[in-house]
């Protein structure tokens, strides 16, 4: 797994949220389909599963899908302006995706990861 184009990754988070809306909030809630839930839910669990960064990874990274969930269940329900609102300047979400990339920072550093 390439954490550094993670780290990208969820800095982007917002804009992949506000672009691709149409997977809807049921997809959204699923933290194990996207690469890095697949990663942490596979290899990353048995090479690192015994960091404690590593359970961070794991619940930002379900918290993020649930954020994301209600995004998109407000696009689902034609409430824009509240979509908008939640992927805003200092919204969880977005807040969140930063967290989510330092937590991924310590974990390479932790794991001496370097792709």
């Amino acid at each position: 797994m390439n954490l550094d184009a993670q780290i990208k990754d969820c800095s982007a988070c917002k804009a992949k949220f506000t672009s691709a809306m149409d997977q809807g909030a049921e997809t959204s809630l699923l933290d194990d389909i996207c690469e890095f839930g697949t990663w942490l839910n596979g290899d990353a669990k048995k090479q690192y599963g015994h960091f404690s960064i590593y359970e961070t990874c794991v619940q930002m990274n379900s918290k993020c899908h649930l954020l994301a969930g209600k995004v998109a269940s407000a696009v689902d329900n034609k409430k824009y302006m509240d979509a908008q609102a939640m992927l805003g300047s200092g919204a969880p979400l977005g807040v969140l995706s930063t967290s989510m990339a330092v937590a991924i920072m310590q974990l390479k550093r932790e794991a001496k990861e370097w792709d």
